[in-house]
Formats: C-alpha cells, sequence, structure tokens
C-alpha cells in the first residue's frame, strides 16, 4: 500500500494518538501542549474539529490540565456600553445610562463604591480611566460635546463644545514627554476629527480626516496610528502640541482594512509597536495582517487569511506576546501568536464589552453576567520541582469534548507518567506516533525528520533496510562545511542583516588584525558573497553586532576602555557607514548595543546606558536599583555580566548580580523601568538567554561539577524555575554559547555538548559534536543554528535528520518500488540502553520517464490473442511499456531513418519488420478556410470550430454538418470557450466590451437559437470559464488583479466573486436530470492559493440562485495546478487533482448530510515534467478517456491517459501517458466512442487543424508453426530519454498432426480379432473332432 501526504479532514474525536508515557525526571516543570500530546490537527472548521476542554482522572499529585479558556471568577452584571480599565479598577456605562466601578483584587472581582446616575438627556459613548485617577465619560445632548469627571458620586462638565452627535468616538489617556494627555476621536459619515487635550481638559489641537480608525500602543511617548481604507499613518506628537505625520503604509492586499489594534511588547521587536489589521475581501473571508511600526519604517511581520464566514463580521481585535484574539457577535475565537489556525472559542452574547489584560493573560467579558477568564494554551503540567519521588508511575485517562458543545461521545487518551531519577541514562519510548507507516517522495530525495519520541540523552539514530540498491540514507542533523570562508577570524559574530528586501538573512562580520570584514550569507543556496571591509585603529578585543529600524547594520568593537561603533547604512550602495568613538576613563568589562543603545559594564560598581549619538546617559547603580524595585531589603548591587537577546530585538536588559538576576526593560529615552529579579541559592556564574528560556550556569558539587539551571522568560514579570540539565566536569577553558535554539558547553579539546532548554531534562542533552576548532558564534536561522567555527560554517537542526535519496540507476517495473526501513537508537551516555523504530514503507512516485538501456520482458500468450487462420497474435503494447511513452518502433527496421531525420513521429502510424506490424497514434493535418482560435466538444456529438464572426461544426470524422455566422455582433475576439448538453457557451468582445455569447443545437448538429449577454465587468485575463444551465463561471482577473472566480448570473446581469485567488475550479451537475422547475444541486470544488481545496453548493431554478458556504475539503504541504470531476455516481463523486509537480491523485468521496466525506485514493498519474516541460491547468475527460496538457518552450503536449475502471483500486501501479499530440496553441477538444473503445481529438495548430484519432496501440507479430516463443526487440522513447525493449512472447499449446491415431486403430482391431477367435472356441466346444479322408 502506499501512503500520499493528504490531510483530509474528520470530525473532533478521530484523533491520531496511541498511548503515550512520559518520563519527568524528579525536580523539573514540564508543559505538554495538548494539541502536540494528542496530534490535533487544526484545520479551517474548527468549530466542528478543534476547540476541546480537557480533564483527566483519576486525579494524582503534581499533575494539572490547562485550558484555554479558564474561568476565574464571575459576578451578575448589565448590559454595557463602554468598559475602561487600568488593570485593577474598572470603569462602566451601562444601557440603562448608568456609570458602575468595579475592582479586581486577589483573583476577586465585585462592585467598587455607589451607582452613579447619568442624567438622561445624556448620550454617552465612552468611558475612560484617564491618568489612572480620573473617570471620564464622552457624551452629547443639545447639539453640543460634553466631557464628564466622575467626582465621588457627581459627573462635572470639564469641557464641552458645539458638536453634532458621531457615528462613534474614542478616548484614551496618554503619556507624552512627561505630560499627560487625553486623545480624542469623532468618526462621522464622511470625517473624522482627533482632538488633543491636555491633563487640565484643554483643547490643544486637533486633526482631521477621512479615516477609519486610530490606535496607540500602552507606553511612553507613543506613535499615534491612524488607519484609512488603503494604508496606515503614523504620527507624533509634537513638543508645539501638534500631531505630525511620520510614515505611510500603503497595503498590498486587494481588500479594504476595517479595524486594527497595536501593541507594544518590551520582550520582542520592543523598538516597534505591533499592529495588528485586519481587511475585508469581497468573499467573506478576512485576511489578517501583523506589522511592525517602526521608528523610521513598517514591516511585515506575518499573515494569514483564515477567519472565514462562519466567523460574522469581527468588532475587534486584541494582541499580546502570546495570543491573538478577535471577537465576533457570537464568539471570541483564540490564536497562538504567529500560528494560522485557531486552538480555541468561547461563545459570547451580542454586545458584549471586552477586556484583555496584555500583561498577565487575564480577559474580562462584560454582559449580563461578568465573567474573568485566564487564558492559557492548553496543556499538561506536570510539577515536580519541590518533591522528592522517583520510580512511581501514575496512570491516568485523558478526556476531552468540545467547548460548549453537548457531544454524544468523549474523546479520550491513556497516559503513563513515570517520575526518573536525575541520573537516569536509559532510553524510553515515549510514543511512536509520528512514524508513519507508509510514505512517499515524488523527487529523488526526501528529507526524513526523527520527531521527539524517545527520551534519552544524546541519542544516536541508525538506519537499517531491506533492500541497499533502493537508494541512500545520510545524516542532516549535522552538516558541516556548507560554506567555507577564505579568512580566518579571532573575532566573529554570526547576525540578521538585510539583503534583497528580506530582514531574516544572515551576515558573518569578522575581525581580523585591524580589519573588519563583512559578509553577506546566502544560506538557501549554500553561497556568501564579500560585501565590505572596514580599518580599525584597534587591536580589538571584542566584537558586538546588531541590527536597527533604520534596516542598517551597528557594529562595535573595543579594546580595555575604548569603544568604536560602525553603523553601515542598507540603503546606499555602494556601502557607506559612519563612526564613532567612546573612551571611558575607566577600564570596563563588557558592553552591548542594541537598536538604541550602548551599554557599559564597569565591574561590581555600575552600567551606564547612553544612546547611540552619546546623549541620555543614564547611570545605573546600587542606589538606582533599589529605588527602582523597592524591596523591603536592600539588594546589593554586584553585576559581573550583562545580556539581551538581540535575535528577538528585545530592550531588555539581563543582570548577573551573582546571586540573583536583575531584569530591566530600558525605554526610548534610555529609562529603566523595573521588570523582575530571579533569586537563585548560588554564585552564578554566566547567564545565557535561549529563546524563551535563561539558562544558569554555576559551579556545583564542591567545586567539581558545572550545573545548569532553566527558568522560564515566556513573561519576564514573572520568571519561574523549570529544570536542571546534566552537568559537566568543571574543567579549565570551557565555553559557554548560546542562540535561540541551543546551549552550548564546549571543552579544552574542542568537543561541543550541545543542549537544547526547551526540551525535558531527561533530553535536554542532545548532541555532541566532536571538533578540531573552537566554536566562534552561533544563531537561529529557521529551524536550525548556524555555526561558525574559524573559516568553516556548519548547520545543526532541533530535529534529528535524515536525507534519503533514491538510486538513479534502480530498476523496477509497472509499479512503485517501496523500501522498508527502520531505525536503531542508542545513547552516548549509555552503552548498553537501546530502542529500535517500527517498521516503515517508503514508495518511490517515479514519473515513470526514464527508460532503462534494456529492459527484458517474458509475455505469456492466451489462446484468444492468437488468430489461428493467419498465424497471427495481437497484443496491446501498454502490457509491455512499464514507462510513459510517446513513440515506439523497431530498432531494425528501415523505418528508423525517418526518425533519425526527425521527422515528425506522429505522421507514422505504423512501424513494420519482417515479422512484426507496431502501431502509434497518429494525426492529419486539415486545412481549412478560415482562421479558427477556438474548437469546443458539444455533448460529446460534435465539434465546434469557432473565431470571431463564425462557427464550423463538424462530426467526429471531421465531416462537415453546418457553418453559422454571427459577424453582425462585430466581436474582434472569442476569448473563451465551453459546453453544456447541447449548448455552446462563449467570452467575445469589442473594443468595449465583453459578452456571454450562448448557441444552441439540435442532436443532428444543426444551430437552432442564440442569445448574448452582455458582462458588467471586462476581464483582462480569462484562464477557463465553465457552464451548467443558467450558471456561467469565470476563472479570470480584471484590473491587474489576482485571479478569482466568479459566478455570471443571468437573472440579474451581475457578476459575483466566489473565491479569491483560486488557481482551478471544476463544477458539475449532482442531481441525475436538470429540471429549471426544481432546485437543482451543483458543487463546485476549487484550489485557492494553491495549498487549499475547498467544495461549495450552489442551489438554482430559474427563479434563484443560492450559495453555500464554502467548506475545506482538504489541505496540505502540497501544491495543486489543476482539478477536475470525472464523474459522479449516485452520491459517490470522483475527481481527480494534480500537483503543479504534475503528480496526479483520483479520489472518491461521497456526499454524507450536506458534506464530502474521503472514501478512498483510487489511482494515480505520474508526473511528465521537468525544467523546460510544465503542466498546463487544462485537461479533459470523457468516457475513461484523459487528456492532459504541458507545455515545452512554445510547443503544447497534449498527452492521453486511459483510466479502465474508477472503481478499480490500484495505487501501487500508475496510469501511464500512452501517447502525445504535439501542436501550437492550447485549444483542443475530444470527443469519445464508448462502444468501440476509441476516441477523436482536433487541435489548433498555426490556422489548421490536427485530426488525431485516439485508439488502443497494438503489437501484431506472425508466429511459426514449429516455434514455441517469438522474440521481438523494440525501442521507445519520450521527450525525457529512450530505451529498448527484448521481449520474449510465449506460445500457448497448440494441436499438431499426429500418426498415432493408426496405432490405435490398429489395437482397437487386434483386441476384435481376438475377443472373435475367442468367442468361436466358446460355441464349438461340444462338437466332436471330424476326421475326413478323401480317396482317389
Amino acid at each position: 500500500m502506499i501512503f500520499f501526504t493528504l490531510i483530509l479532514f474528520v470530525q473532533s474525536c478521530f484523533w491520531k494518538n496511541e498511548d503515550m508515557t512520559l518520563y519527568p525526571t524528579n525536580g523539573e516543570y514540564l508543559e505538554y501542549s495538548m494539541n502536540q500530546l494528542l496530534n490535533i490537527e487544526s484545520d479551517n472548521n474548527y468549530f466542528e474539529n478543534n476547540n476541546f476542554i480537557y480533564h483527566y482522572e483519576p486525579s494524582v499529585p503534581n499533575v494539572q490540565i490547562a485550558n484555554a479558556f479558564n474561568e476565574i471568577a464571575h459576578i451578575e452584571g448589565q448590559e454595557f456600553i463602554s468598559v475602561s480599565s487600568n488593570q485593577t479598577h474598572f470603569a462602566t456605562i451601562t444601557q440603562e445610562n448608568h456609570v458602575i466601578l468595579y475592582e479586581w483584587k486577589n483573583l476577586n472581582f465585585q462592585q467598587y463604591g455607589q451607582v452613579v446616575e447619568i442624567k438622561e438627556k445624556y448620550k454617552c459613548y465612552n468611558i475612560n480611566l484617564f491618568a489612572d485617577i480620573y473617570v471620564l465619560l464622552d457624551c452629547y445632548a443639545e447639539e453640543h460635546f460634553y466631557l464628564l469627571q466622575l467626582v465621588n458620586t457627581s459627573l462635572n462638565i470639564v469641557y464641552s463644545i458645539q458638536a453634532n452627535k458621531p457615528i462613534k468616538s474614542q478616548m484614551q489617556g496618554i503619556y507624552n514627554e512627561s505630560k499627560t494627555f487625553l486623545i480624542y476621536a469623532q468618526y462621522y459619515q464622511n470625517l473624522s476629527i482627533i482632538t488633543l487635550f491636555s491633563s487640565q481638559f484643554k483643547n490643544l489641537t486637533f486633526y482631521q480626516d477621512q479615516f477609519i480608525q486610530i490606535a496607540i500602543p500602552l507606553r511612553k511617548n507613543p506613535f499615534l496610528y491612524i488607519l484609512y481604507e488603503q494604508y496606515i499613518s503614523q504620527f507624533i506628537i509634537t513638543q508645539n502640541h501638534t500631531f505630525l505625520q511620520k510614515q505611510q503604509q500603503y497595503f498590498n492586499e486587494e481588500a479594504e482594512a476595517e479595524i486594527f489594534q497595536v501593541y507594544y511588547n518590551y520582550q520582542v521587536y520592543s523598538s516597534c509597536d505591533q499592529l495588528l489589521i485586519n481587511f475585508y475581501p469581497y468573499n467573506n473571508r478576512i485576511i489578517t495582517s501583523q506589522y511592525l511600526g517602526c521608528q523610521n519604517n513598517f514591516f511585515t511581520l506575518f499573515q494569514f487569511n483564515n477567519i472565514y464566514s462562519n466567523q460574522p463580521k469581527l468588532i475587534q481585535s486584541f494582541l499580546n506576546n502570546q495570543f491573538l484574539i478577535f471577537q465576533s457577535q457570537q464568539y471570541l475565537t483564540l490564536y497562538k501568536i504567529y500560528e494560522l489556525m485557531p486552538f480555541a472559542y468561547t461563545e459570547i452574547k451580542n454586545n458584549t464589552q471586552i477586556y484583555f489584560n496584555i500583561y498577565d493573560n487575564y480577559l474580562f467579558t462584560f454582559n449580563t453576567k461578568i465573567i474573568v477568564y485566564e487564558l492559557k494554551i492548553p496543556q499538561l503540567q506536570i510539577n515536580l520541582t519541590d518533591q522528592q519521588v522517583q520510580g512511581i508511575t501514575y496512570d491516568i485517562t485523558i478526556y476531552a469534548k468540545q467547548y460548549n458543545l453537548i457531544s454524544t461521545s468523549i474523546c479520550k487518551m491513556f497516559m503513563s507518567i513515570t517520575i526518573l531519577d536525575q541520573n537516569d541514562t536509559n532510553i524510553y519510548v515515549m510514543f511512536n506516533k509520528n512514524f508513519y507507516q507508509y510514505r512517499s517522495i515524488s523527487d529523488y530525495e526526501i528529507d526524513q525528520q526523527i520527531f521527539v519520541g524517545y527520551s534519552g540523552q544524546l541519542l544516536k539514530y541508525t538506519v537499517n533496510k531491506d533492500n541497499k540498491q533502493f537508494g541512500q540514507f545520510s545524516q542532516t542533523t549535522y552538516q558541516e562545511k556548507l560554506l567555507y570562508i577564505n579568512e580566518q577570524f579571532y573575532l566573529a559574530q554570526l547576525s540578521y542583516c538585510f539583503i534583497n528586501n528580506n530582514y531574516r538573512n544572515l551576515c558573518l562580520i569578522g575581525v581580523t588584525n585591524e580589519l573588519i570584514q563583512i559578509f553577506f550569507l546566502l544560506m538557501d543556496y549554500n553561497f556568501y558573497e564579500f560585501f565590505m571591509d572596514i580599518n580599525i585603529p584597534i587591536k580589538a578585543q571584542s566584537l558586538q553586532v546588531v541590527s536597527n529600524d533604520y534596516e542598517d547594520l551597528i557594529i562595535g568593537v573595543s579594546d580595555n576602555n575604548t569603544i568604536y561603533l560602525y553603523q553601515i547604512y542598507a540603503i546606499y550602495n555602494p556601502p557607506n557607514y559612519s563612526s564613532q568613538e567612546f573612551k571611558f576613563e575607566q577600564q570596563f568589562q563588557q558592553f552591548l548595543i542594541t537598536y538604541n543603545n550602548l551599554i557599559t559594564l564597569f565591574i561590581n560598581q555600575e552600567i551606564q546606558i547612553m544612546n547611540l549619538n552619546s546623549t541620555d546617559l543614564v547611570i545605573i547603580n546600587e542606589t538606582i536599583i533599589n529605588q527602582l524595585f523597592n524591596r523591603d531589603s536592600q539588594l546589593k548591587f554586584n553585576p559581573i555580566q550583562i545580556t539581551v537577546n538581540n535575535q528577538q530585538f528585545s530592550s531588555c536588559l539581563f543582570i548577573n548580580n551573582i546571586n540573583n538576576v536583575i531584569i530591566i526593560s530600558i525605554d526610548q529615552s534610555n529609562i529603566p523601568i523595573p521588570i523582575s529579579i530571579i533569586e537563585v541559592k548560588f554564585q552564578i556564574k554566566q547567564i545565557n538567554i535561549v529563546n524563551q528560556q535563561l539558562v544558569l550556569s554555576y559551579i556545583c558539587n564542591y567545586g567539581f561539577d558545572l550545573c545548569f539551571q532553566v527558568w522560564s522568560i515566556q513573561n519576564f514579570k514573572y520568571p519561574f524555575f523549570m529544570r536542571n540539565m546534566p552537568n559537566v566536569q568543571n574543567k579549565n577553558n570551557i565555553q559557554i554559547l548560546s542562540d535561540d535554539w541551543f546551549f552550548y558547553v564546549q571543552f579544552q579539546n574542542y568537543n561541543l555538548y550541545v543542549y537544547n532548554p526547551k526540551l525535558p531534562q531527561h533530553m535536554s542533552l542532545y548532541y555532541l559534536l566532536i571538533l578540531s576548532s573552537k566554536l566562534i558564534s552561533t544563531i537561529q536561522y529557521s529551524l536550525k543554528s548556524i555555526l561558525y567555527f574559524e573559516t568553516y560554517i556548519n548547520s545543526l537542526s532541533t530535529e534529528q535528520n535524515f536525507q534519503f535519496k533514491v538510486n538513479q540507476s534502480l530498476n523496477f517495473s509497472h509499479s512503485y518500488p517501496q523500501l522498508i526501513y527502520n531505525y536503531t537508537i542508542t545513547s552516548l551516555v549509555n552503552q548498553t540502553a537501546n530502542q529500535t523504530t517500527p517498521n516503515q514503507s517508503l514508495t518511490y512516485l517515479s514519473n515513470f520517464t526514464y527508460f532503462q538501456p534494456k529492459t527484458t520482458i517474458t509475455v505469456d500468450l492466451l489462446i484468444q490473442d492468437l488468430n489461428l487462420t493467419d498465424r497471427t497474435f495481437t497484443i496491446p503494447v501498454n502490457i509491455i511499456l512499464d514507462r510513459q511513452a510517446s513513440l515506439c518502433y523497431f530498432p531494425k527496421s528501415s523505418d528508423v531513418d525517418k526518425i533519425d531525420k526527425k521527422v515528425d513521429q506522429f505522421d507514422q502510424q505504423y512501424f513494420t519488420n519482417d515479422e512484426c506490424n507496431l502501431t502509434n497514434f497518429v494525426y492529419f493535418t486539415k486545412n481549412i478556410d478560415l482562421n479558427y482560435t477556438q474548437v469546443t466538444a458539444v455533448n460529446n456529438k460534435f465539434f465546434i470550430l469557432q473565431n470571431n464572426s463564425a462557427i464550423r461544426i463538424v462530426n467526429q470524422y471531421f465531416e462537415f454538418l453546418q457553418s453559422y455566422d454571427y459577424s453582425n455582433l462585430n466581436f474582434t475576439e472569442c476569448l473563451k470557450s465551453t459546453s453544456y448538453n447541447l449548448s455552446l457557451s462563449s467570452i467575445c468582445q469589442n473594443d468595449t466590451a465583453q459578452y456571454w455569447l450562448s448557441i444552441y443545437f439540435d442532436s443532428n448538429g444543426i444551430v437552432i437559437n442564440r442569445s448574448l449577454l452582455q458582462i458588467a465587468y471586462k476581464f483582462t485575463y480569462i484562464s477557463k470559464i465553465s457552464n451548467i444551465a443558467a450558471l456561467n463561471f469565470i476563472l479570470g482577473s480584471y484590473n491587474q488583479n489576482s485571479q478569482n472566480l466568479y459566478l455570471l448570473n443571468p437573472l440579474n446581469n451581475s457578476i459575483q466573486l466566489l473565491i479569491s485567488d483560486c488557481q482551478d475550479f471544476s463544477v458539475s451537475l449532482y442531481n441525475s436530470s436538470l429540471d429549471m422547475n426544481q432546485s437543482n444541486l451543483v458543487i463546485i470544488i476549487y484550489i485557492s492559493n494553491y495549498y487549499d481545496v475547498f467544495y461549495q453548493y450552489l442551489y438554482f431554478n430559474k427563479y434563484s440562485i443560492t450559495q453555500s458556504n464554502f467548506l475545506v475539503l482538504f489541505s496540505d504541504n502540497l501544491l495543486y495546478a489543476q482539478i477536475l470531476i470525472l464523474q459522479i455516481i449516485d452520491k459517490q463523486i470522483f475527481f481527480l487533482i494534480t500537483s503543479t509537480e504534475g503528480f496526479g491523485y483520483l479520489l472518491f468521496y461521497k456526499l454524507f448530510q450536506n458534506q464530502l466525506s474521503f472514501q478512498d485514493l483510487i489511482t494515480t498519474i505520474p508526473a511528465y515534467v521537468n525544467d523546460d516541460i510544465v503542466l498546463v491547468p487544462n485537461f479533459v475527460y470523457s468516457n475513461g478517456f484523459l487528456l492532459q496538457q504541458f507545455k515545452q518552450g512554445n510547443t503544447y503536449i497534449i498527452g492521453v491517459y486511459y483510466i479502465t475502471d474508477l472503481l478499480i483500486n490500484n495505487l501501487e501501479e500508475p496510469i501511464l501517458m500512452l501517447g502525445q499530440l504535439n501542436s501550437t496553441s492550447s485549444e483542443y477538444a475530444l470527443i469519445t466512442n464508448i462502444e468501440d473503445r476509441n476516441a477523436t481529438c482536433l487541435a489548433l495548430n498555426n490556422g489548421s487543424i490536427l485530426y488525431y484519432p485516439i485508439y488502443t496501440r497494438t503489437l501484431k507479430c506472425h508466429y511459426r508453426q514449429n516455434r514455441n516463443a517469438v522474440h521481438v526487440n523494440i525501442a521507445c522513447q519520450n521527450d525525457f530519454s529512450n530505451g529498448a525493449y527484448e521481449i520474449t512472447l510465449i506460445l500457448p499449446e497448440l494441436d499438431k498432426p499426429s500418426k498415432r491415431w493408426i496405432y490405435s486403430l490398429i489395437t482397437i482391431i487386434s483386441f476384435q480379432l481376438i475377443g472373435f477367435y475367442i468367442l468361436v472356441k466358446y460355441r464349438m466346444r461340444n462338437i466332436g473332432y471330424i476326421n475326413t479322408e478323401i480317396e482317389l
């Protein structure tokens, strides 16, 4: 059996899981994502296939399950108009015109103070907790705007002005240049106004334009963002209290922007604001884009388009460093940041007011009931940090059912949790679910990942396989010498840099003598190029590199008391740079640079922070630290190391204070902001940041060992201990480095331990590298780390990887070749420990285009293959061929000269030698009187040749039936044509408009009627049209937009967008017959964005057309180019889908409860493409015959295939191309004859018609009477290769003339004589002897 990677969506409880065992180590804290544990594959139908609420039984110590929405508290509420909060207190306006205050304290939510009534004349829009002390309301009455302030239980007017009521308004307080301001926005029908108020509510300035929304991040000196339909603007508030626009960002999306949200995260991208912008395309699917709004640029950070029409129009969205939240009228939908699919939702009432605390993930929903949730990634939590237990096993069952839904069954999974000792070095099997039994490859090589299903240290994987000739596995987890740098640097650093508009490219900055050299690294191509060098005046002792939001590269080098900074400007070509010198009076121990700061550490004294332009110097010493954190006890300040996470573009500074780690944030004015302190009971030697983990290295075990602790810093405010990692001996000259994937410990002999702090303790010692040089620099790049060693660039992947390469001389016949293999797992720290993975099967999906030089075949003939009269036999060629062939011939035939002289292969129907005759497909050129641009088959009865003024009707044998002239319509061109039953539909155009032309025929091909419909749009490009009765479908684009699928509705002559970014589609009438007086069902299947395959229903009659929501059929990592519904039988739907690589899948679905459910993968069609030959999405099917089109240069290739039976499942043997026709046009059509199993194809070719009969290709040979076999040699070729076949055809036993009948006759006569003699003797037994004597 073959496994093909088609991710087919199933109902919620159909988990792809098995029993699992976890192996936490005594003393550690573990978190496992529930989606990861249960292998739940999210999809776009998340309302049906995701969103579980979990629990487990029986309850055991130290194990908990966190759900997405964890209810913390609830109280009775009211219907609210507006809510504002300063995180601890809430101010609200109710529908009853009351102001109610609430307090959130110690996880309790309760009303605070008295209810204040608002005068009935006021219509209030918003409430705001201004400067954390004032409660302000914006209200309107008597054509005036009133700003009201709540003082005790009174509402006082602090500002008023004449104004009309807006559609909506916004109000937010900000801190700018140490002052407090209020920003107020009013939105009218065609005008919006922003007003700036001082803290004394004085109107300072205003700005007006036709914009949609404003948003302001929660930080000091913020930018103001103003959203328009096609772009967004960034403003600042000047010292003169005016709004000044800094920059604009235009959107690439076709849709218009609707709402957005702004978030500032000091942990990541802290030089910029993060903007979440939602767009509404015409197909009701919401596109969401995330941008970085920096001081000098906008960057696109992330985009996805999976907020679908089953989610009503969005009201607002929220984001922080963990979650994206989308609020609609009925749902709150939860996404994990940077992930495409939602993982949870909860139902809410209409008009619910939402407040989301971005710092601690508490979500407050205000309606008739006020509910407080804590948001979490659904996960299993095992906390053994305060436990001293080992060897204990807990058996639990995890249950899940869909949130807020009544389910008839509950999904469950069995799990064991075994607690290990700190020194355990065995290998344990956690699960085998990721080892697919059946996998396939379509290329000559494939990467195989060994997923983390085995627990152990320094695991080594060895491949075992059953067929050594099939191919070769090579380990690619660690790849050496990807790049060789022809320079040896004693200081070097890898850094992200800006290359070719890609911000995440890599640079290598190296220092040699008194020179800095910069190289661009193109890791996807294993290529580098020299960029520039810089002379420096010192022998550098340290090097620091960072990028800023100008896309510039900043390089710092230092000696004892001097730092030189060099800023390389990305926008200049040739490169340009500026330099600065910073000289200090005393020697410093360490310096760092961020996007905005120079940070210098003076040992055990102080830390100095200044801007890169030498301004705003801030000194952090013991006094400042104690003022910042305001602790009960005095904090000693003895900093020995500082670090920042420049790979995450963070402004947070981590200070190694020997007995603790101090975390502070540095704002854009260099003001330190206290975050948190990590207290430990040992002296910290070094700290390293590894993504969201902080690793503390310290000397332990009486100085003999070096130990490592891992702390979670996912939320800098609340760090917590997670685990220890295996310790090493404390030797001299140990070097410790890290990047965003790994933690590295290198010994004096250059051996390198690689840890993954994210993995459980028993698995965290990940890899051992035996090296001969020092590791100088590392950086995270995609799913691997890039390592620099003196002159070489290597890489290390986060998962154990093997690359498999198929042996290109592998010999196989009609079936896809297969390999059975597994892995033996051993540990480098325990030689006696081992495990073996389950067997896996790998199938090579060959394209069957490369012939073997010589193939030997034996065929046993049947008596029905023979013609006994003329002593010949005939067999179809396809039982011999095991490759896709365009031509076969006898290599020693006289016809070979024609092939060698490159005569067109298709004008030669027969090849002969002395004994055999071999047929090939042949075409005939038909010259005609007019130049036709379209050819269409109608009702499988006749062909229509068409141009802008007339059609010509011919039958299957190209016999003329009728001509029909419509030149009076004055078309300049007819672009596309299609047919349905006895009608021809075309899109034709003149200089001003495009028209849908319909021509109707009788069964003899005679025109009986015509209709014309003007199209509302004029398409610039049309790739395909289709028609079913009154439904007309157009796949194309206009105004240079992307290719979309449209429905031309003849009932109101309108164009309706069905799907954006549509690659191909296929439609079919579901009901067996068409009745316009009844409701008819049409099924549409289409490919969107190459990845996703959707389907949709249309119900129509002569009065109306009703469209259903689109549903996901499947989605995976393949790119698809074309799709075609082959046949619908009862509720069974057969369709063919082809990848962009040309590989075809014949799939079988059933309609069940208004949804298509997968039944089977019937068979496959190999690719017929390479760098020169590409697939053209233009295939047709009729009665078993399939024609598929390719293009090579200016030549179109029509491949011929035959599908014998749609219900015959044969995955091992694919359907091969039987022959081909070449033409110069993409236009062709097909008519089939089901009784004779032949067909005819017409194709346009340079003003003529190619007539192409399709039949069964045969080999016919004479046989001799005295031989039992016939030997035939044939040669075959295609556009890729050629090869020879040595065929032995074994004749069946035949009757031959014989003389055996003579012997049989003699034997019969002999038996008869003997019998007669015995009978005579028996009858004369009583007669005496007669003695006759005659005398003469």
